[in-house]
């Protein structure tokens, strides 16, 4: 794996000053409930922050379990492990990686070891919508969880190539976008790749106002690699016998017609940061102002 990148939450104020500076958690996200960086709006959501204190406002909107924070209200289920990122990160990458080496986590949906899954990212109950997923019956029957029914003990914030992610999310269905729009406070009518910024944009500064490690998969040679990193991270067993050596994997990979990082995602259009500076140049700004807090020398990067 390359050099560790940044821990701790990038502001809009940092991406407004092309900042890099590491800034304290309880600073970044203290007071935001309803989404980071946004007004806080919802009753529930305020009723909630005066129940908390002010170290623990940032959980409200999120999955993440905090022992101090949640020691007066246990949720009823606290799972191990959340990998979470944008829509089209590679989530359903990493849950495949991980069952490849014994460690069976849900994309999308929960399992006993815990999911792979950009919803979860956010408290469906604080955003008053429906989790998109998991595909289990028709939408309309499905119901919005208890906000404190289900934590995750370790968050994972995985980070993708961000010009190759916002094209990834503009291919979102009109579940999902009407999901992400509604958490996000983003127009979902705004033109695709520009919606998409904003998304990528918001959903990584909320993940990271509150996640315990980040990554980037470029950082991997294959997919696997990433498994055993997040098996040491958390504590969890995984088969290391069944991992195959880094030039191996690649020939695998290329036989099996799989990119360098394959298995994500969907077809989609292309969106180049430069689309996205023409309609709206702040946010080109903060864009890369972001993806380079990230490591990448640029928002369009080496896509994967």
């Amino acid at each position: 794996m390359k050099n560790a990148i940044p821990s701790g939450p990038f502001t809009d104020q940092d991406a407004d000053a092309s900042a890099t500076t590491k800034v304290s958690r309880q600073q970044g996200s203290a007071g935001s409930c309803m989404f980071y960086g946004l007004p806080d709006s919802s009753e529930a959501c305020l009723e909630l922050q005066r129940q908390v204190p002010a170290n623990c406002t940032r959980y409200i909107n999120t999955r993440k379990y905090d022992p101090q924070c949640h020691s007066t209200r246990p949720p009823k289920k606290v799972y191990k492990l959340l990998v979470t990122g944008a829509g089209g990160s590679g989530t359903n990458l990493i849950a495949t990686a991980l069952k490849r080496v014994g460690v069976v986590v849900g994309h999308e949906y929960i399992t006993k070891r815990g999911s792979a899954s950009w919803t979860h990212a956010v408290n469906d109950a604080i955003v008053g919508a429906k989790y998109p997923f998991p595909r289990k019956g028709p939408y309309e029957s499905r119901s919005i969880l208890e906000e404190n029914s289900i934590r995750f003990k370790h968050v994972i914030h995985q980070v993708r190539c961000p010009a190759a992610n916002i094209a990834a999310l503009t291919s979102h269905n009109n579940f999902s976008r009407a999901f992400l729009s509604r958490a996000a406070g983003i127009d979902p009518n705004l033109p695709d790749c520009v919606w998409g910024a904003w998304v990528w944009l918001r959903w990584n500064l909320h993940i990271g106002s509150y996640a315990d490690s980040r990554y980037r998969i470029e950082d991997f040679t294959a997919p696997e690699d990433m498994a055993a990193y997040l098996c040491d991270l958390v504590g969890l067993k995984c088969h290391r016998k069944d991992l195959l050596a880094a030039s191996v994997a690649s020939r695998v990979a290329k036989f099996l017609g799989l990119t360098k990082l394959g298995l994500h995602h969907r077809e989609h259009g292309a969106c180049t940061i430069a689309d996205v500076s023409r309609e709206d140049p702040e946010l080109g700004r903060k864009v890369e102002a972001l993806s380079k807090y990230y490591g990448y020398e640029s928002a369009e990067c080496e896509r994967v």
